[in-house]
């Protein structure tokens, strides 16, 4: 793997946590999740693994954080 911004190829695998957006606002954080991250830039990647639980738990949050009006 290569990074795209810096071109390193040296990469650690680290847990992270991320935040989940609705209409520019964060509404919820993902915890411990595993990303590849670049050890000269920073930058981080996931792999399929970390999207398939991103979106399990991004409809899981979204519902909660939506209010309706009386």
């Amino acid at each position: 793997m290569t990074c795209v911004y810096c071109g390193s190829q040296r990469f650690e695998r680290r847990s992270v946590d991320l935040p989940i957006y609705r209409d520019g606002k964060i509404v919820g954080i993902v915890r411990d999740i595993e990303v590849d991250v670049c050890v000269q830039c920073n930058e981080f990647y996931l792999d399929e693994n970390a999207i398939e639980r991103m979106e399990k738990e991004k409809e899981r949050i979204i519902p909660r954080a939506t209010t309706v009006a009386p």
